[in-house]
């Protein structure tokens, strides 16, 4: 995008019930120590990639965005959610994981600090009308 001198926005949508619901689990279980940095610094560097996109970036959140899905809808410059069928939630605190300091920092960028809070720690699950008026 960044080389097209015709581009004017990227917009990042889904077909289905889900955005995105992040990271696969199931593959990084398979061997923990390994597939974990490996797709943490992948996942790193396209959330760097786009947070250096040139135009604006929109998210056309037409479903679920969990976990590393939600941390993608926020490396976007704008967030349009479908009311009917949308939630974002850091599902991976329901599990117990932990947030590397620098998907944090991604989400700390884009949130109020009570959010934020509400976000990081109670793992609130936000609807389309919930993430308008919490901004």
């Amino acid at each position: 995008v960044n080389d097209s001198p015709d581009a004017v926005a990227l917009v990042t949508t889904n077909e289905g019930r889900y955005f995105s619901n992040g990271l696969d689990l199931q593959w990084i279980s398979q061997n923990p120590e390994d597939h974990l940095s490996t797709i943490r610094i992948k996942f790193e560097n396209m959330l760097a990639a786009f947070m250096r996109v040139k135009v604006p970036t929109i998210a056309a959140i037409c479903g679920h965005a969990a976990a590393g899905g939600f941390i993608l809808a926020l490396a976007h410059d704008y967030r349009f959610m479908r009311g009917d069928r949308s939630v974002l939630y850091m599902s991976e605190l329901d599990i117990g994981m932990k947030l590397p300091r620098s998907l944090l920092a991604v989400i700390r960028s884009k949130l109020s600090p009570g959010t934020l809070r509400d976000v990081v720690l109670g793992a609130r699950k936000f609807s389309a009308q919930m993430a308008l008026e919490s901004g």
